[in-house]
């Protein structure tokens, strides 16, 4: 295993747990997202594990990914996830593990290259930006995701 992942597992998954650990001592109750945690918050997830990223020296992209179904009434399924050195740093994937067309995909912390549960997502160019930090959103989201970004980093170790 190259330095660069190790470091960006151990990245990954200690602010994954700060999030587990946060979520259990009630820190998202008020917050609509965040209380499904990790269900149906990636792309908050992916730009808040995205900053703190950054704040370790280390730049990463953000990327959402579509699935489109066939069938109209199924629609379309979004997942949003960081690249870091053509590295996939998803850390919500578990959201799908109860569903059988998403492989039950179970995995809390991914590190690695594209796999097939990442393949099941359409991505355009458009929908990869580089990450310049939380600072770089509007108002009113960057207030919201800097509230959350100080509750989890209460429970990061480093």
């Amino acid at each position: 295993m190259t330095t660069m992942k190790f470091q960006i597992e151990k990245l990954a998954s200690e602010f994954r747990t700060a999030i587990e650990m946060a979520k259990k001592e009630g820190e998202f109750e008020a917050d609509f997202i965040f209380s499904r945690f990790p269900r149906g918050c990636c792309g908050d997830v992916s730009s808040l594990l995205g900053q703190y990223l950054l704040e370790n020296n280390i730049k990463s992209n953000y990327v959402c990914g579509n699935r489109y179904f066939k069938n109209q009434e199924e629609g379309m399924q979004s997942h949003a996830w960081l690249v870091v050195d053509r590295m996939i740093v998803d850390i919500t994937g578990d959201q799908f593990s109860n569903k059988k067309s998403y492989y039950n995909y179970d995995k809390r912390v991914y590190v690695g290259a594209g796999d097939l549960f990442h393949e099941l997502f359409e991505v355009e160019d458009r929908n990869v930006r580089e990450f310049y930090g939380i600072e770089s959103y509007s108002a009113v989201c960057r207030q919201r995701l800097f509230t959350l970004y100080e509750k989890i980093k209460k429970y990061c170790l480093l």
